[in-house]
């Protein structure tokens, strides 16, 4: 049974406190030292926060920004209850490959650890999102979202366009189970980069953030090579 939350508006406050919450946990870890919280105004009219705050040099130039959000859940695509997602893009846009992938890893290691750890790693194809306007001014950026019901409280979204029933104004939800997946990723992923970060300042030759991706595809390429005789 999926526990949700049910508010007027869970987008995008649910990312909010769940963020202040995963802040709150960072602020017992060494990790938190290199870490902010930006709250963005005016995200549905055109990104206008994140524009501003990327234009005016508020954010460092070597910041890794994970953008939370809300967004609409797809029933046999990204569920409710199945877990906090990774975004790895929207209508607009493809999000940062190295910061995105190096996430995908933590999170994947994180599950190998803890089984009943859940996430989900999806484009969300439909509406827009502020990774998507970082990006554009040069900063590594990507997103971690809560799958929402009732999208901008719309009830029965699907039935409605189905023609089965008339638009009607419904309250918006997520689960609460995704709800503490999300303060754990960010836990998770926070102090991941951050070890990440602590290794690459001690070695001589900096690792490029490809590197991990490359050496599979090496190793990939090397058992395909000698299955095909090359």
């Amino acid at each position: 049974m999926v526990r949700v939350i049910e508010t007027n508006a869970c987008d995008d406050l649910a990312a909010v406190a769940a963020a202040c919450g995963a802040f709150d946990r960072m602020l017992k870890n060494k990790a938190a030292a290199n870490v902010g919280l930006l709250f963005t105004v005016a995200e549905e009219v055109g990104f206008i926060g994140a524009i501003h705050a990327a234009r005016t040099q508020l954010i460092p130039r070597n910041a890794r920004l994970l953008c939370l959000e809300n967004s609409r859940s797809f029933l046999h695509d990204s569920p409710i209850g199945s877990g906090a997602i990774m975004r790895v893009g929207d209508r607009l846009s493809v999000f940062s490959p190295a910061l995105t992938n190096e996430l995908s890893a933590l999170f994947t290691a994180h599950k190998k650890r803890n089984p009943n750890f859940r996430w989900q790693r999806k484009l969300m194809a439909g509406g827009a999102c502020e990774a998507t306007a970082f990006a554009a001014y040069g900063f590594e950026s990507t997103c971690l979202c809560l799958p929402l019901g009732n999208y901008h409280n719309m009830a029965d979204i699907d039935g409605v366009l189905a023609g089965k029933r008339p638009a009607k104004i419904g309250c918006e939800f997520v689960s609460l189970d995704d709800y503490h997946g999300l303060i754990e990723m960010l836990l998770v992923g926070v102090r991941g980069l951050a070890a990440i970060d602590a290794a690459q300042a001690r070695s001589k030759n900096k690792q490029s953030t490809h590197e991990p991706m490359m050496k599979l595809m090496e190793k990939i390429y090397r058992k395909a090579s000698s299955v095909l005789g090359g």
